[in-house]
């Protein structure tokens, strides 16, 4: 969950391009409660002013560090017609995310879209690397009504995961994993269970 007063999440992509050979793309899904009704955000169509949501622009074989970003104005989407919004990664190479050095993606907030402060680490809200052996991934999905972020981590071999070629029943695909959804903590307490282990609140704890 993050705090209802946030006005703007930003997700984004990070990595390190040492010889500038390395093209990776985020995009993602805007979508109706129903499914119904769908937007897609990508390199190929950078913004929906009546929805709110931008694109920061395609790093395309960029040596050094790079980043592609997406701001939702998370009450003007809602206003559009739009309560999910589904993150996705995509190694236009298709090669795998593991055949990178380092791959990152995460989100932050904003108070106003394409405000482009620097990506301080002190504001970021979560990141994690992505290290997937399939050239596309489905990251995450925002539920702007419920204000919180639900971690998806689903490869794709590349075809799903093109905006351009998504449509509202591989995006029903998708939202049903949700349905049976679990916390980490849900996820760690079934790790104790299984190997018969003993759930302790400090790590001097563990013998």
């Amino acid at each position: 969950p993050f705090p209802i007063n946030k006005k703007v999440i930003r997700a984004y992509v990070h990595w390190n391009d040492e010889i500038g050979t390395q093209d990776i793309d985020l995009s993602c899904t805007a979508t109706s409660v129903d499914f119904t009704k769908t937007q897609f955000t990508s390199f190929r169509d950078l913004r929906d002013v009546h929805a709110g949501i931008y694109h920061s622009g395609d790093v395309r074989q960029r040596m050094g560090p790079c980043a592609e970003y997406i701001d939702v104005d998370i009450q003007q989407c809602l206003e559009a017609g739009y309560r999910y919004v589904f993150f996705t990664a995509h190694n236009f190479q298709n090669g795998s995310f593991t055949d990178l050095k380092e791959c990152v993606f995460g989100w932050m907030f904003r108070q106003h879209p394409q405000a482009n402060e620097i990506f301080l680490p002190k504001t970021i809200t979560e990141a994690f690397a992505l290290t997937n052996s399939s050239p596309a991934v489905y990251t995450c999905v925002v539920d702007l009504l419920e204000k919180n972020v639900m971690w998806l981590d689903l490869e794709s071999e590349g075809i799903l995961l093109n905006p351009e070629s998504t449509n509202s029943k591989s995006i029903q695909t998708v939202y049903k994993t949700l349905k049976n959804r679990m916390t980490v903590g849900d996820l760690l307490r079934l790790h104790v269970k299984a190997r018969k282990g003993n759930l302790v609140n400090e790590i001097t704890e563990n013998t």
